[in-house]
């Protein structure tokens, strides 16, 4: 649950992988000054440890807090700071114990690699008044790589991957600091040439280059690679390749994996030292998934499904329709996705409030779910669509289509949709913020949202167009 309270201040804040999110500040007079910090993780995930530090302008520690308690910084009033907050695996990655805003993460193993991801937030925040709550969006700052190689010849005892020029760690500031090599051994399971997923930092070079070595006894046969840009933080690339005739068949792409948006490359490569390939890129923008730029994907999402770590609430046909059907969905080639946030946001405002008309707006505008910007308040049409489609009528026995709904988005991290707080049915924002509607109700209304009501909900929603592969 997230609550927003007026604030004091909207500010931006960028993160380590350049992304854009908002904090706010709510503050009251005193003359000492405590921060509270509450932080949205980029994955949902409870197997991190999220720690916060505060840094004064000299980048000495003045404050930070233990993986295990209340994310609550005791500051010096009238003073600024940099703050960092931290999620990680805690055998993964080493902070120093005398830290600094220059001191530098790093992975402890002596691969360069880590199985789990690095998470961080960043933002420099001025003490004015004595209670201050800052909310962070954590981005990811490490990029996820998988590998599958298949037709190898028998007579190879092993294979190896290693990446020059790496990052070796990450200050508490955002600098990747580079100069190292990447080196992972696949496995071969099977016919397959292969590895689980690892997390790597980022190079800062912009062209990204690897090497693939066969290994025989005492004989290795190498093969550079090329990419024409670099590797992402908050990226997974899947990289697979097929030796056939003599030379590899390598190609790649960028897996959904709940982080960025996919982006897809092609690239060749022979088994010779002298022969080197070039990756070449079909790059989109992060965010345009509209008609004329649909998202490929294998199959189209049905109803409560997670899609790249979203959870889709509603498919639209071509015309414009709703969709529940499972075996309807399966025969369409094209479809619009409604995604329903995993957040959900309580003590909110109507735009026709006086003092916080905006509240509703700001919150659905700038919120960020696994690398995906873009989002919105829903409209009146499609609350009535969700309230249609996901009515509670179970009187509390649990079996309606929003239970599985909200089952959904629990596993995927989120928070559930809620019907009822005490006796009063919780309403939702739509319609700009000036219409309200409710999922613990027969009726399909959609009433007007009151001017001095401060306990609306909002569930921001995102459409998204897809086709499957090979569609036209």
């Amino acid at each position: 649950m997230k609550t927003l309270l007026p604030t004091a201040a909207l500010l931006s804040v960028f993160m380590s992988s350049c992304d854009n999110s908002t904090f706010d500040i709510t503050e009251t007079e005193s003359e000492t000054s405590c921060l509270n910090v509450i932080t949205r993780s980029a994955t949902g995930s409870k197997d991190l440890q999220t720690q916060v530090f505060a840094f004064d302008m000299d980048g000495t520690c003045v404050a930070r807090t233990d993986a295990d308690s209340d994310y609550r910084l005791n500051l010096e009033l009238g003073k600024q700071y940099h703050i960092t907050a931290i999620a990680t695996s805690g055998t993964c990655y080493s902070i120093p114990k005398d830290v600094s805003h220059e001191s530098v993460i790093r992975m402890t193993g002596n691969e360069g690699w880590a199985i789990s991801p690095l998470e961080m937030a960043r933002t420099d925040v001025t003490t004015s008044k004595s209670t201050s709550t800052l909310s962070l969006q954590m981005q990811f700052a490490v990029t996820c790589l998988t590998v599958e190689l298949t037709g190898i010849p028998e007579e190879y005892d092993s294979v190896m991957l290693s990446f020059p020029d790496m990052g070796t760690g990450l200050s508490m500031s955002g600098n990747i600091e580079t100069g190292g090599t990447v080196s992972i051994g696949l496995e071969k399971r099977g016919e397959v040439w292969t590895c689980d997923p690892f997390h790597v930092f980022p190079g800062t070079k912009d062209k990204q280059e690897f090497n693939v070595r066969l290994i025989k006894g005492d004989t290795e046969c190498i093969t550079a690679v090329s990419t024409n840009q670099p590797f992402k933080a908050g990226t997974p690339y899947h990289i697979t390749g097929t030796f056939a005739d003599g030379d590899f068949l390598i190609e790649g792409h960028i897996g959904q994996a709940s982080w960025n948006t996919p982006e897809n490359m092609t690239f060749q490569f022979g088994p010779r030292i002298s022969e080197s390939g070039i990756i070449g890129t079909d790059e989109g923008g992060d965010s345009d998934t509209g008609d004329d730029n649909p998202v490929s994907v294998n199959r189209i999402p049905t109803p409560t499904s997670e899609w790249n770590g979203h959870i889709v609430a509603l498919v639209y046909d071509a015309d414009g329709n709703p969709v529940s059907d499972e075996s309807e969905i399966a025969g369409m080639k094209q479809a619009t996705l409604l995604l329903i946030s995993l957040d959900d946001w309580d003590k909110m405002t109507s735009a026709g409030n006086e003092s916080t008309p905006d509240m509703a707006a700001e919150a659905a505008h700038g919120y960020i779910e696994y690398g995906m910007d873009g989002w919105d308040i829903p409209t009146e049409t499609q609350a009535r669509q969700l309230k249609a489609a996901y009515n509670d009528d179970s009187n509390g026995t649990g079996s309606t289509s929003l239970s599985i709904l909200n089952a959904a988005i629990v596993k995927a991290g989120g928070v559930g949709i809620e019907t009822v707080d005490g006796s009063d049915n919780v309403r939702y924002l739509c319609e700009r913020a000036t219409r309200t509607f409710c999922f613990k109700s027969a009726s399909l209304n959609v009433t007007n949202a009151g001017a001095k009501t401060a306990n609306y909900h909002l569930r921001p929603v995102r459409t998204v167009s897809v086709k499957t592969d090979g569609a036209s």
